[in-house]
């Protein structure tokens, strides 16, 4: 929403982290002699030494009966019925990655089945859709389905390169069934016997539209998870959905049951069991929803560097530990609320009450100024208030951030009465009426010195003094900061909030506000527990 000039009332951060190591493997495996092509859909083999190739020598519709070493599909639309077949990697080559089923070079809508009775066993790589060397990037395909198959003994010394152990983001060997820059992919009612990793979903970009969107559901993952850092569900993309899998088993090491390091996902109705049975984040996953799951054994938790992830309405029932725990800005940067938890670190896991709100704006509606050839165009913010602090994020479109000239004010109307305050929402009063603001956070520009300055109203319009200032973090597409409550008058956590931009023009001068979020004459955000 365009708007006046403002130099008083004038953004969030985004940090990732990547596993994995440099290491150097071997080519794709290549796959022995051809068969002759059968001219109908059931096919029973008799030679475990086989790999057919749907699309080639093998029709895209096959049902098979027998054992062979392997399946490799090279056409979209196929459909392999594997309830009466093995597929037993001991009879490829050595020295390989020994792949029982790939779905190879981008394919899409292909269909595996197992009935429930269909096994592959003896393989570095159960199942794959996609490049068998994540990092590489090659597009992975989407819309398939893997349903109804059993995996057995996949592990590192069968079917595996040599200079391993690897991390699944270089090799995706030994994973039972791995989803490589492959999105809007179903897994669903599979029985897996993981040694290392059962189902990892992996990506050089994590976006849902390149290795996201998939759907890992009614999965039973069981058995002895033995290598470092293992997990039986494993999610590096965004927008995935996790939910009603079991996983159950002895584990050692680091964590076991569902660990996930992209944003966006859905984790819910899930029950982990055995070891180290935990569902974790990792740092830099953001935006996730953990809802409804049950650890018997275990912890659910969030590292530094993890923010907005909601926790809700979890049970953990372990006796030793705590069954929670958050190392991101004790209940301030994540939710946690309706949970069953006897123990947790830090304990207002327990009992915190979270108010919080987010407000969102349409793209491309900041005002054009000429000193300002990239409008700072906001789209999101929120405020969270618990623990005696107050936590804010701002979004801009993306291109449209840049930390040394793009400026953000949060405007704060801590009575949630607009009569008191300063008047509206910039220097001429826009949004009087509807907003007063007790104090404004203004951030970003090199003006700032990364520093957000707490301004206090002091009665007469546009007049502020300074209340404090705080560190600000850095993102690629925002802002974020926090500071105690204890500086706005330890407010109660109900806040209504407008948030508005502005971009540096010169060492201290600024442009007028160029966006408003909400826009002009619409209602403030507000803050709800």
């Amino acid at each position: 929403m365009k708007g006046t000039r403002n130099a008083l009332l004038r953004p969030r951060h985004l940090l990732y982290v990547a596993l994995g190591f440099v290491l150097a493997c071997t080519d794709e495996p290549t796959m022995p002699q051809e068969i002759a092509a059968p001219e109908f859909t059931k096919v029973t083999i008799t030679d475990p030494t086989r790999i057919l190739t749907v699309g080639v020598d093998a029709p895209i519709h096959l049902t098979l009966k027998g054992t062979v070493a392997g399946i490799v599909v090279v056409v979209d639309n196929a459909i392999v019925d594997l309830s009466k077949a093995t597929v037993d990697c001991d009879g490829q080559p050595a020295g390989e990655p020994k792949i029982g089923v790939w779905l190879k070079d981008n394919r899409t809508h292909v269909h595996i089945k197992g009935g429930g009775t269909g096994v592959i066993k003896n393989c570095g790589t159960g199942v794959l859709i996609g490049s068998p060397f994540p990092k590489n990037g090659e597009p992975g395909g989407s819309a398939n389905h893997i349903d109804g198959l059993v995996t057995e003994n996949i592990d590192y010394d069968i079917g595996c390169p040599i200079g391993g152990p690897y991390e699944p983001n270089d090799v995706t060997c030994p994973v039972d069934i791995a989803l490589s820059n492959s999105h809007d992919n179903k897994v669903d009612n599979n029985r897996i016997t993981p040694i290392e990793w059962g189902i990892a979903i992996l990506g050089a970009d994590h976006s849902a539209a390149v290795s996201g969107g998939n759907k890992v559901s009614n999965n039973l993952v069981v058995g002895t998870v033995s290598g470092p850092c293992s997990a039986s569900i494993y999610v590096t993309s965004d927008g995935n959905t996790i939910s009603d899998n079991v996983t159950t088993g002895s584990r050692e090491y680091c964590i076991a049951g569902i660990a996930v390091e992209g944003d966006h996902n859905l984790i819910t109705g899930n029950q982990i069991s055995g070891g180290f049975g935990n569902i974790h984040l990792a740092g830099g996953a953001d935006d996730n929803i953990i809802t409804k799951n049950v650890l018997i054994d275990g912890s659910f938790g969030a590292p530094s560097n993890t923010f907005r992830n909601v926790f809700s309405k979890n049970t953990a029932l372990s006796t030793e530990g705590p069954n929670a725990w958050d190392a991101s800005g004790a209940c301030v940067n994540n939710t946690w609320t309706k949970n069953t938890f006897t123990t947790a670190d830090p304990s207002c896991i327990l009992g915190t009450r979270v108010f919080s709100g987010i407000v969102r704006d349409p793209t491309g509606d900041a005002a054009f100024d000429p000193d300002a050839p990239v409008p700072p165009d906001l789209v999101s913010a929120s405020v969270a208030i618990a623990v005696g602090r107050l936590n804010f994020s701002v979004r801009f479109a993306p291109g449209a951030f840049d930390p040394n000239r793009t400026n953000a004010t949060l405007l704060l109307d801590t009575d949630q009465n607009p009569a008191t305050g300063h008047p509206g929402s910039d220097a001429g009063g826009a949004d009087a009426g509807i907003i007063g603001s007790e104090f404004i956070v203004d951030l970003g520009g090199a003006f700032n010195a990364g520093q957000a300055r707490l301004l206090k109203y002091m009665g007469s319009p546009n007049l502020f003094s300074l209340a404090g200032s705080f560190p600000v973090t850095f993102g690629a597409n925002g802002m974020d900061v926090a500071f105690p409550l204890s500086s706005i008058g330890n407010d109660d956590g109900l806040v209504n909030f407008k948030v508005t931009s502005a971009a540096q023009i010169s060492d201290v001068g600024f442009t007028g506000v160029l966006d408003y979020m909400p826009n002009v004459g619409l209602p403030a955000a507000s803050t709800k527990p």
